[in-house]
C-alpha cells in the first residue's frame, strides 16, 4: 500500500477507503533532445568604395582628397581647404543628435573619417592625430586632417 501510496501522492487511506477512484499513474514525458540547428553567416555590411583610383602608395594629400570626396557621398557637404588639411563640414546626417550628444556623434564621424584614412593606407600617427571641432562655427564643424602640429584642439588629440 505504501509503493502505490507514493507512487499515486495519495494518503495510504484514501487508497484503502476509495478503492474505485482512478489513481493517477504519472506518464513519462518524452523529453526532446535539442538537435543543433547551423547558424549562418552573418551577411556582410557593404562598406563604401574607399578606393577611387588612390593606391596604398598614395601621398597624404591625395588620402586626404578622398577622404573629402568620402564625406561628400556622406552628405556632409564638405569645403576642404586647398590641400585638404583643413575641411569644414556644412551638414551632418544627425544634427539633432550632435547638438545633443556630441561627444558620441561627433566621436562615430571621426572614427569614420580615420577608418578611412586607414583604409586608404595613411599612416597610424596621421589617423590617431586627425580632430573633429564640433559647432566651430555657426551651421559647421571642422575636421582638422594635419599632422600632430598643426592641429587644432576638438574631439581627438590635440
Amino acid at each position: 500500500m505504501t509503493a502505490l501510496s507514493e507512487l499515486t501522492r495519495q494518503h495510504p487511506s484514501t487508497i484503502r477507503e476509495h478503492p474505485a477512484v482512478p489513481v493517477p499513474v504519472p506518464v513519462p514525458v518524452p523529453v526532446p533532445v535539442p538537435v543543433p540547428v547551423p547558424v549562418p553567416a552573418p551577411a556582410p555590411v557593404p562598406v563604401p568604395d574607399l578606393g577611387r583610383g588612390a593606391t596604398k602608395a598614395g601621398t597624404a594629400v591625395s588620402f586626404r582628397r578622398e577622404v573629402v570626396a568620402l564625406l561628400d557621398e556622406l552628405g556632409f557637404a564638405p569645403s576642404p581647404d586647398a590641400r585638404a588639411g583643413v575641411v569644414t563640414l556644412h551638414r551632418c546626417p544627425l544634427p539633432e543628435a550632435a547638438q545633443k550628444h556630441p561627444e558620441v556623434v561627433c566621436g562615430v564621424h571621426l572614427g569614420v573619417v580615420r577608418g578611412a584614412l586607414a583604409e586608404l593606407g595613411a599612416t597610424p600617427d596621421r589617423t590617431e592625430h586627425t580632430a573633429l571641432q564640433p559647432f566651430s562655427e555657426p551651421g559647421a564643424c571642422r575636421l582638422n586632417l594635419l599632422s600632430r602640429g598643426r592641429q587644432s584642439p576638438g574631439i581627438g588629440p590635440a
